[in-house]
């Protein structure tokens, strides 16, 4: 028990220390803090009443240790960006952003096009369980095709249409296209529910408050008030669909499996550290081995030192499972020096290229309180993305006469 509490404790001190910081909770790096240690406080009423105790055991202690150091490795220096400290964001041509928010728009659309009649289907049955169950198994639903790869990756960038749908408000121009940006987000709900999944809902709630905590200062009074009916809106219609799922998957006791899904993801980790777990050498990462030309390896679905490689257990044990521990220090160095660079100018000014870096990184590690979400082909192809928007945008400010600034109110 000792180590929960330890890990817990060290949360904690960091979300209070970055909190004061910050004088907010609602920035988005404090945000994550406070995921992970709401994540690491229930992971001990998780054992308890799920009866999954040998995480328990003293053994285990050290995987905790190695969590903690692995956190604030990964974590450290996003958090550690002042974004609280930002007066204004500077925006390319604004006919440079119409443009591209009109082709996240269409990408959009037509994923959500594609996946409503599934997700009506999904619905309709009388067991949800069920339903997943035959996604799970291949039957059913969802056939792989050009068009649902389309429509998968596109999903995936609904995080840029949340923060263009936040650019927009803050502008005020052009209110048909900012609506449009933020039904677009809901493409990512849509295309989770299509495979049975809660995860749509709860990413898509953890964007739009890392949104609206980065740019809740440039909006108005009026804005921000619509901004949370949009929140409470989008809670009244999503969560009974969550419930669903959850009720249907975890009948016998669906406290329980909400417990689990939240809970669950340090002791796992526990578990996985201190087995003799498969290392798939980068089988979540599968368009960047065609990239290197290697060939495509996939990740063995196996039970191993009381846990299984499908189970919750955070970002950090995806990656170890992935590179095993020396590969995943050499990755978050890699990643952290990425994010130091990528943010060294940023005083009181964020630049519009900033943010595609800065979302991809806050989307990886707030997900990555359950797991590594961009294992597929698909979140390969937007974690490029997002590198690729980075840097042509870098290009276009540094090029562009007609520079757009928005000030805090």
């Amino acid at each position: 028990m000792f180590k929960f509490i330890l890990v817990s404790f060290v949360l904690f001190v960091w979300f209070v220390y970055i909190y004061k910081k910050k004088k907010s909770f609602l920035t988005p790096s404090a945000f994550l803090l406070l995921l992970y240690f709401t994540s690491v406080l229930l992971s001990y009423p998780h054992v308890i009443i799920n009866n999954v105790k040998l995480s328990l055991e003293s053994q285990y202690f050290n995987a905790s240790i190695v969590f903690i150091l692995l956190l604030f490795l990964y974590l450290g220096p996003f958090v550690n960006i002042r974004e609280d400290k930002i007066k204004a964001i500077v925006l390319p041509n604004p006919k440079i952003i119409y443009i591209f928010s009109i082709v996240i728009v269409s990408l959009s659309l037509i994923s959500i096009i594609y996946f409503t009649p599934i997700v009506i289907s999904v619905f309709s049955m009388s067991n949800l369980n069920i339903a997943r169950l035959q996604v799970t198994e291949g039957v059913g639903f969802i056939e792989e095709s050009f068009l649902n790869t389309v429509a998968s990756v596109s999903a995936s960038f609904f995080t840029i249409a949340l923060f263009l749908f936040f650019i927009y408000r803050i502008k005020g121009t052009n209110k048909t296209l900012s609506f449009l940006l933020l039904i677009s987000s809901f493409s990512y709900v849509l295309n989770v529910f299509a495979y049975v999944g809660r995860d749509g809902v709860v990413f898509w709630i953890f964007s739009f408050i890392a949104n609206y905590g980065l740019f809740r200062n440039f909006l108005s009074e009026k804005d921000n008030k619509k901004i949370k009916r949009i929140l409470f809106i989008f809670l009244l219609l999503a969560i009974p669909l969550f419930m669903a799922i959850t009720f249907d998957r975890f009948s016998e006791n669906p406290f329980s499996g909400i417990l689990s899904y939240m809970g669950q993801s340090f002791p796992n980790f526990c578990l996985s550290f201190n087995a003799d777990y498969p290392v798939s050498n980068g089988a979540s990462f599968p368009l960047f081995r065609e990239i290197l030309g290697l060939p495509i390896v996939k990740s063995e679905n196996i039970e191993y030192g009381g846990t299984n490689t499908w189970s919750f257990g955070t970002f950090l044990k995806s990656f170890i499972e992935n590179f095993d521990l020396y590969g995943t220090l050499i990755l978050g160095v890699c990643l952290g020096l990425i994010v130091l660079f990528g943010f060294k100018n940023t005083t009181k000014k964020f630049y519009f290229h900033q943010l595609f870096l800065y979302f991809l990184f806050f989307q990886v590690y707030s997900q990555g309180v359950f797991y590594f979400r961009q294992y597929t082909r698909g979140g390969n192809l937007f974690i490029l993305s997002s590198f690729l928007f980075y840097f042509i945008f870098l290009l276009l400010e540094k090029n562009s006469k007609k520079t757009i600034t928005l000030f805090v109110k």
